[in-house]
């Protein structure tokens, strides 16, 4: 599985923060600063930039450290830079309040909005450079992105409405079709065993369906149509277990992520899909469709006992 990808950033008085920051986690974690070249293209505006950031990332942490002196209600703070908590607001708007993380330099300003947010805050000592509670912070904040990271965005990327829809319209139909038989027999041959093998490309294409058959072809995987007492029947492909006579390999390639190639394209604009921020959205987008599927799973011990994952590069 690919390291969750984050984003890290500050203004450029909070740089030396932010490098500690990637320095620390970058030992469990792909990290990324907002200075390190790879995000804002000198093609693209600020904004067009940051709004493409919110959808290559995973997770994003800004630091916010006390670079300005303010006098607000009657009283002199030292507050975070506008553009960072600008942001912070841009982040959770795309990836949402648990995936959106803000270091806040002790004793900074905070905004009123972000009253009841869990802020991650940490002090500087008088020596230059020894952050006091930063590493503590830190440690606590991988914590959470590992723990964030297992489970499905369910937010508003394609791959979310396509996993629920394969997850309803083939994997709970063949398993609630299989949950009740004690066998099958296919061409007089008599199964008790079953495996359901979802083949996850690692790598998306315009046309699935393509790459799908030649996957069946060289597997030799028939077709083969189930047909519960209710409802339409179940098509998918099957073959006879290489070591287990008795086990028949039921196999489905989700070619609907067709759907999310041409989302990710449409949304760069550019159409290119060789770029390195294709890559990226297309990465996240992989990674939270099986998250999707394996978050559905948890709940039904039967599936789960059943259902087998396998990633696969066409």
């Amino acid at each position: 599985m690919n390291k969750p990808r984050i984003f890290i950033g500050s203004s450029s008085e909070g740089l030396e923060v932010a490098n500690t920051v990637k320095e620390v986690l970058s030992k469990d974690f792909d990290c990324v600063l907002w200075n390190d070249g790879t995000v804002f293209g000198l093609s693209t505006s600020y904004l067009d930039s940051l709004l493409k950031a919110g959808s290559m990332f995973d997770f994003g942490i800004l630091v916010a450290t006390k670079d300005d002196r303010i006098h607000s209600r009657g009283e002199d703070q030292y507050a975070a830079r506008d553009n960072v908590l600008f942001e912070y607001g841009l982040f959770m708007g795309r990836l949402g309040k648990f995936r959106t993380l803000i270091l806040l330099e002790d004793e900074a300003k905070r905004p009123s909005d972000m009253e009841g947010i869990y802020l991650s805050e940490f002090n500087k000592t008088a020596k230059e450079g020894d952050y006091k509670s930063l590493t503590h912070q830190l440690q606590v904040i991988a914590a959470h992105i590992q723990e964030k990271y297992k489970l499905s965005e369910l937010g508003l990327l394609p791959s979310t409405a396509i996993a629920m829809g394969f997850y309803e319209n083939f994997v709970k139909r063949i398993c609630d079709y299989l949950r009740t038989k004690d066998f099958v027999e296919i061409d007089h041959v008599r199964y008790e065993e079953f495996e359901i093998q979802i083949v996850i490309p690692s790598v998306l294409q315009h046309n699935m369906q393509d790459s799908a058959d030649h996957y069946f072809k060289i597997n030799k995987l028939t077709r083969h149509e189930f047909k519960p007492e209710t409802g339409r029947g179940i098509r998918t492909r099957i073959a006879q277990d290489s070591n287990n006579p008795n086990k028949l390999i039921i196999c489905d390639i989700p070619t609907t992520l067709t759907a999310v190639y041409d989302s990710i394209a449409l949304y760069l604009k550019d159409g290119q899909t060789e770029s390195k921020e294709f890559k990226l959205i297309e990465a996240r987008e992989i990674h939270n469709f099986l998250t999707v599927l394996k978050t559905k799973l948890i709940r039904d011990p039967f599936s789960k006992s059943i259902l087998k994952f396998i990633e696969y590069t066409f």
